[in-house]
C-alpha cells in the first residue's frame, strides 16, 4: 500500500506533466505540510513566480481595499500567497482590519513562501500591536531551512526597544524551527526538473484549480442543507459526499453533529476548534470572504453566528439575499439593509456579541458585536422583524436612541434581549420591550431592575462570581463564572458579587413581585 507521501508526490508529478500547475502546487503544499522536505519547498518556490505572472494583479488600494483583499483571499488560489502578504497594509487598514487579514493567513495551510514573505516584513520590525500576530504567522508556516538564519535589521534608525522585542520573538521561532521534524520524501529530488519541464507547457490550464467537489454537486448539497437547516440528515449527506475529496470537512461535520447529541471530550472539542480555525475560509463556501473569521461560530458543521463584512448598504442588501445564511442563527452586519435580504428572513437573532450554547442552555459571550442605537433605529424603520433574540449596545452613548426606538420595535416573536455594556443606565429599563429573558454582563446593572419587569422569567448574568442559583418553575436567575480578567479588573464585579447582598436583593425583589423564591444549593 502506497504511503500518503507517495500518493501526493505521484499526483503532483501527474499534474505537472499535464500542465495543471496550480493543482500541482496544491498537492506539493500538502506534501510539504506533512514532510517539510526541502526539495518539496524548492519545487513550490520554483512554481510561484511564473504562476504569479499569469494571475491577475491584486488591486487592494483605496476605500475598497478591505473588500478586495478579503475576496481575493477567499478565492484560496495557491498563487496569491505573496501578493496577499505584500498587500497586508494596503489601504491603511487599521489595527482591527489588519489583524483580520493576518487571521486569514493563519488559517491557510503551512506554506514556505508565506514564511519567507512574512520574514521580509519582519525585517521592517512591525510595531508592538501586531508583533504577536506576525510571530504566530512565522510559527504557523515555519520553514526548517531557515533555522540559524533569523535576524533583525541592524539599521541604527530603528528604535532599540523594537529590535530587542523582535530579537526575543525570533529566538522563540528559532527554537520551534530547531525542534521540527523533517522527513525526506523518496523521489522529491526530481521535482525541480519536473517543474522546469512543466513551465514549458502551454499556459491554458496553469491557473486551473479543480474544486474538491464539482460546483454542480456542491450546489446540490448546499440546496439540501438550506432547504431545511434543522435537518441533520441533509448535513450528513453533505459530509458523506465530500468525504473523499475533503475528509477533514466530513469528519468535522460528523463530530459536531455528534457533539450536539452528547458533548465530546474537551480534548476533541479543542481539536475541532483548531481544525475549523484553519479551514474556515474553505468551509464557508459562498460566504467565504463575507464573514469575519473572528467571532465566527460553527454549529452542526456549518456557520451559526458571525459578523458579516459589508462595504455599503446596496451591497449589504444584495448579500442578504444569499440563501447560505439560513444555517446561521445570530448575525451582525454594519449596514442594516442586510437584514432585509431573503436569506435572513427567518434569522433568529440580530447581533453576535453572545452565542447560544444548546448544551448549556444559555447565551455565552462571543467575540462578535451587538447592534448600536443607530442600527436599532434603522431596523425599527424596516418594519416587522422575525427575531426571537436581539442584541443591543446598551452603554450610555446609545441610551437616548434606544429609549425612543426600542418601544417601537415590531418583533412579535422576540423572547430574549441581550444588553451589551460595561454599565447600563437604569433609564433604559423602562424602554425595554416585553421579553421573557434578559442577558447582560453582571457587573453592568443591578439584577433587581429586571426582576421588576412583568414579562421577564429569566435573567442570565455573565461575569458574576462563582454563584449559581435556581428559582422555581416561574423564575430562574443564573450567574456565570467570571474569567480571570474580569476577576482582576472589574471593581464593580466584586461589589455586585457579594453573595449575601446579591441574594438579599433578589429575595426582596421576588417578595415584592410575588414571584418565586431563591433556592439554596
Amino acid at each position: 500500500m502506497e504511503s500518503s507521501d507517495a500518493v501526493l508526490l505521484r499526483d503532483a508529478v501527474a499534474q505537472l506533466r499535464e500542465g495543471r500547475l496550480s493543482e500541482a502546487l496544491v498537492s506539493l503544499l500538502r506534501l510539504w505540510e506533512a514532510s517539510r522536505d526541502p526539495d518539496v519547498a524548492r519545487a513550490i518556490e520554483r512554481l510561484d513566480p511564473p504562476l504569479r505572472e499569469v494571475r491577475p494583479a491584486l488591486d487592494a488600494e483605496g476605500t475598497r481595499a478591505q473588500k478586495a483583499w478579503m475576496l481575493r483571499e477567499g478565492d484560496a488560489h495557491p498563487a496569491d500567497v505573496r501578493a496577499l502578504v505584500e498587500t497586508l497594509r494596503a489601504g491603511e487598514p487599521g489595527r482591527a482590519r489588519l489583524n483580520e487579514r493576518i487571521q486569514r493567513l493563519l488559517e491557510r495551510p503551512p506554506d514556505p513562501r508565506l514564511f519567507a514573505a512574512v520574514m521580509q516584513r519582519v525585517q521592517k520590525l512591525p510595531y508592538h500591536d501586531v508583533a504577536p500576530a506576525y510571530e504566530k504567522l512565522l510559527l504557523r508556516h515555519a520553514d526548517p531551512r531557515a533555522a540559524g538564519q533569523l535576524s533583525v535589521s541592524s539599521d541604527s534608525s530603528i528604535r532599540k526597544a523594537l529590535v530587542a522585542e523582535w530579537t526575543k520573538r525570533l529566538v522563540r521561532v528559532e527554537k520551534a524551527l530547531a525542534g521540527m521534524a523533517v522527513r525526506a520524501v523518496p523521489g522529491a529530488d526530481a521535482l525541480t526538473s519536473e517543474v522546469s519541464s512543466a513551465l514549458k507547457t502551454p499556459r491554458d490550464h496553469w491557473l486551473d484549480v479543480t474544486p474538491p467537489t464539482s460546483d454542480a454537486v456542491l450546489d446540490d448539497l448546499w440546496d439540501g442543507v438550506l432547504a431545511d437547516p434543522s435537518d441533520d440528515a441533509a448535513r450528513l449527506v453533505f459530509a458523506d459526499r465530500v468525504a473523499e475529496t475533503d475528509p477533514d470537512h466530513a469528519v468535522f461535520i460528523h463530530r459536531q453533529l455528534a457533539d450536539e447529541a452528547e458533548p465530546l471530550p474537551e480534548k476533541e472539542q479543542k481539536k475541532l476548534a483548531k481544525l475549523v480555525k484553519q479551514r474556515m475560509s474553505d468551509w464557508l463556501g459562498p460566504l467565504s470572504g463575507r464573514v469575519n473569521t473572528t467571532g465566527a461560530v460553527f454549529r452542526r458543521g456549518f456557520l451559526d453566528a458571525g459578523m458579516v463584512i459589508t462595504a455599503s448598504e446596496a451591497e449589504a442588501r444584495e448579500l442578504g439575499d444569499l440563501p447560505h445564511w439560513r444555517t446561521a442563527s445570530a448575525l451582525w452586519a454594519k449596514h442594516t439593509s442586510f437584514f432585509e435580504g431573503a436569506g435572513v428572513s427567518a434569522l433568529a437573532c440580530a447581533g453576535s456579541k453572545f452565542a447560544w450554547d444548546p448544551q448549556l442552555g444559555r447565551w455565552i459571550p462571543n467575540a462578535g458585536q451587538a447592534m448600536s442605537g443607530g442600527q436599532v433605529r434603522k431596523l425599527v424603520r424596516m418594519g416587522r422583524q422575525p427575531w426571537r433574540a436581539l442584541q443591543v449596545q446598551a452603554s450610555d452613548s446609545h441610551v437616548d436612541l434606544l429609549e425612543v426606538d426600542l418601544p417601537k420595535l415590531d418583533a412579535p416573536d422576540l423572547e430574549t434581549l441581550v444588553l451589551s455594556a460595561w454599565r447600563i443606565d437604569q433609564r433604559l429599563v423602562a424602554a425595554l420591550p416585553p421579553v421573557r429573558e434578559i442577558v447582560y454582563p453582571g457587573e453592568a446593572a443591578d439584577p433587581t431592575w429586571f426582576l421588576a419587569m412583568p414579562s421577564v422569567e429569566r435573567v442570565t448574568m455573565s461575569g458574576i462570581v462563582d454563584l449559581r442559583r435556581r428559582l422555581d418553575d416561574r423564575w430562574s436567575v443564573e450567574f456565570l463564572v467570571p474569567t480571570k480578567t474580569e476577576r482582576l479588573h472589574s471593581p464593580r464585579l466584586m461589589r455586585l458579587g457579594d453573595r449575601d447582598a446579591l441574594k438579599n436583593r433578589i429575595r426582596a425583589a421576588l417578595a415584592k413581585h410575588r414571584r418565586g423564591t431563591l433556592l439554596e444549593d
